[in-house]
């Protein structure tokens, strides 16, 4: 079959449409490409297939043509539609109900293009008109011919809307690519218009003609935009729901995009922030600029602290590179996670593990830790140490006659009482039972011992209600001071206040006593 001028071009462009339809294929696994794919395999078939049918010889072949030719034209608006509504992120619509109604009429009007010989529902009284530039088929239009046209506008007008709604309130990064999608749809609109109005040239159905020039068209949202490297549907269902903060930015650090998140936690993000530097945006936050200057691998995190509402938040900054599919990198990803409450439960675990439960001071365990931190320090410098150890005085007594609730009264009373009269710096803890302990860095013995003493008097002076009387609590102390040359020096301190604790209950109680070779 010899092939006219004047049908090459249309060959021509449906083949590479099929090549767009191909190439897309290496996408097949990402969202909305396999409609894409389909849409650009009807396409070219609707083109080649008018494509030969203008080279025609005879109505026969024409005939042959026009049936391979509704391969695609039958199914192409269904595509249009699926692969509009995934474009835009409309997912939820996508219901096998809809499914259902986007292929009745395809199908039907297959089957009776397939099967018009036998009816006239949708074209008869065909006839081939053969001139120098192209051979033209006539026929006499059915009722389902005006159904399957009106279906075809009603897809491109939907499709047309969709792009168009979703090109008004997109981000920036998609802005573009959004409307050439809108552009390569509005194309074979007004062709087919046309072609129903009757306003062509000799006949020719322009609609083969334009829809092809929707594949390059679309084809720089694909190659150049990256239609599938970096997916609109994405931002769509899971970038402006994200609760934690992401900042979009190019491979030269400009604000490309950022969600609702974003905004809350840098006000200083708006839309004119779109295009510019992040380091002009950010200027506030030199620890965020640091993240992006010095990290070269492109990874990096780091700790950030901000008031909101009036309320100190702390937040893991992270920097991660955007990859496309082919793993290249097209920008960096600013992630901001608010990790106030982790940080609020980490704080409430250690308060559980370091602290008493009945006096909210520090623990025994805890105790122990923080003056083995102080000794060590105090080995390293010469300096020194006191220790404080105190025994409430015939606690027993209490817990025998009142209750342990009142001796738990009691406990709470003493170590009120003690807070209220030692240094910010002095470790203070519950020993076990109804005894305490206090660590003085840097503090004479001597000064220890007049302090040990103004403790004893405080305990004296303040009364507290058990079992409906008010009763005075009273406490013995032992001191022991020392210049810290070891580590080992803890065990020695304790070992002599609490030397000094029993002879100060041996001897009357509510006194102090200081160990002998104290120094």
């Amino acid at each position: 079959m010899e092939l006219k001028t004047a049908t090459i071009f249309i060959i021509f462009t449906g083949c590479i449409t099929l090549f767009l339809g191909g190439w897309s294929v290496k996408y097949i696994k990402t969202y909305g490409s396999k409609a894409f794919t389909a849409l650009m395999l009807c396409i070219s078939i609707y083109s080649i297939g008018y494509g030969f049918e203008l080279s025609s010889k005879d109505l026969c072949e024409a005939l042959f043509w026009i049936d391979f030719q509704y391969l695609g034209i039958a199914f192409l608006p269904a595509f249009y539609i699926i692969f509009a509504f995934r474009y835009v992120g409309r997912n939820s619509i996508l219901t096998p109900g809809f499914y259902i109604s986007v292929y009745a009429i395809p199908v039907i009007t297959l089957i009776l293009q397939f099967t018009s010989p036998w009816h006239n529902l949708y074209h008869y009284n065909s006839s081939l008109q053969i001139t120098e530039c192209a051979s033209i088929l006539h026929f006499d239009k059915g009722p389902w011919y005006y159904v399957h046209m009106a279906y075809i506008n009603f897809s491109l007008a939907l499709g047309s809307t969709l792009f168009y709604t979703f090109l008004r309130r997109t981000a920036p990064l998609f802005r573009k690519q959004a409307a050439i999608m809108l552009a390569g749809s509005v194309i074979p609109w007004f062709s087919l218009l046309a072609y129903l109005a009757g306003v062509t040239i000799d006949g020719i159905d322009l609609t083969a003609v334009s829809i092809t020039l929707t594949a390059p068209v679309w084809s720089i949202a694909l190659f150049r935009y990256r239609l599938f490297d970096l997916s609109p549907v994405a931002r769509g269902f899971v970038f402006e729901s994200m609760r934690d903060c992401i900042v979009v930015l190019n491979l030269e650090h400009r604000v490309v995009d950022y969600n609702p998140a974003a905004g809350l936690i840098f006000p200083e993000l708006t839309k004119k922030s779109i295009g510019l530097s992040v380091y002009t945006i950010l200027k506030d936050y030199p620890e965020i600029c640091r993240l992006l200057t010095q990290d070269e691998t492109g990874y990096g995190y780091i700790n950030m602290t901000k008031i909101l509402k009036g309320q100190e938040n702390h937040f893991k900054v992270h920097l991660s590179p955007l990859l496309n599919l082919r793993r290249v990198q097209r920008g960096h990803l600013i992630m901001v996670y608010n990790v106030s409450e982790q940080i609020r439960l980490l704080d409430e675990m250690h308060k559980i593990a370091s602290t008493d439960e009945l006096t909210g001071i520090f623990n025994r365990r805890h105790f122990i830790a923080l003056a083995k931190t102080e000794i060590s320090r105090g080995a390293r410098f010469g300096h020194k140490t006191s220790l404080i150890i105190f025994d409430i005085d015939h606690f027993k007594d209490i817990n025998d006659t009142y209750g342990h609730i009142e001796g738990d009264k009691a406990l709470i009373h003493i170590a009120e009482v003690i807070k209220k009269e030692i240094r910010d710096i002095d470790i203070f803890g519950r020993f076990g039972g109804e005894e305490f302990v206090i660590l003085l860095p840097e503090t004479e013995v001597e000064s220890a011992l007049k302090l040990a003493w103004r403790l004893c008097n405080a305990l004296a002076e303040n009364t507290l209600e058990i079992g409906k009387i008010k009763k005075t609590v009273t406490a013995s102390f032992g001191v022991s001071g020392k210049a810290i040359t070891d580590p080992s020096d803890l065990e020695k301190l304790l070992k002599e206040a609490d030397e000094a604790l029993y002879r100060a209950k041996n001897s009357g109680r509510n006194r102090v006593e200081t160990c002998k070779t104290s120094s």
